[in-house]
């Protein structure tokens, strides 16, 4: 008996996996989102933002809304839809609990996109747009924050602009999700993948 003859690589080639991925124009204006195993101290409401549906919390104050992925090594994506306000706003990795984690942030009042760490409830840069950004009205921004090993790498609209490479005390948070600095802040799609 004879086999048929094989070429190229036996070995499949397997991308990121994905761990979740909502997208909020399936939701119904109005309604409060909360889906299993989320955590978040405050409610997030669905809107319907000028025919993009699109989630923002109902209270002023700092908030994160994460989940669990059982994983440091991520990637992190939400569409954040630029306004006119001071947005602050931006995607979380390594979140272990609301005084240790990693931000990537739009700030707009700035025009900058900065990446930050916090270790144990301080605040520390780690990188920051060279150039100003020109934040768009009304557009929503894909924004993505890669977590591999010590190196982290920020993603505007799939440009990388901030990265930094972790030393010391690493975290290794297995949470992700988003943050706002304020009210402000819309979000109309977000998921996660495992790191390339």
């Amino acid at each position: 008996m004879s086999w048929p003859m094989i070429y190229g690589p036996l070995a499949a080639t397997f991308g990121p996996t994905e761990l979740f991925n909502f997208d909020f124009e399936e939701y119904v204006d109005g309604a409060n989102w909360s889906e299993t195993g989320w955590n978040s101290g405050v409610n997030w409401k669905i809107y319907d933002d000028m025919g993009d549906n699109i989630i923002y919390p109902s209270s002023a104050n700092e908030w994160w809304n994460t989940y669990d992925v059982a994983l440091s090594n991520v990637v992190m994506i939400a569409g954040i839809k630029e306004s006119n306000s001071n947005t602050l706003s931006g995607v979380v990795a390594r979140y272990l609990n609301n005084s240790n984690f990693l931000l990537l942030e739009a700030v707009r009042n700035e025009s900058k996109v900065k990446m930050y760490i916090r270790q144990s409830g301080t605040w520390s840069l780690l990188d920051e747009t060279d150039a100003n950004i020109s934040f768009l009205n009304e557009s929503v921004i894909e924004y993505r924050i890669e977590c591999k090993g010590n190196t982290i790498l920020g993603f505007r609209n799939n440009v990388q602009v901030t990265s930094a490479i972790l030393v010391g005390s690493e975290l290794l948070g297995t949470q992700v999700g988003i943050y706002c600095g304020t009210s402000q802040p819309n979000f109309s799609y977000m998921s996660a993948t495992t790191a390339p």
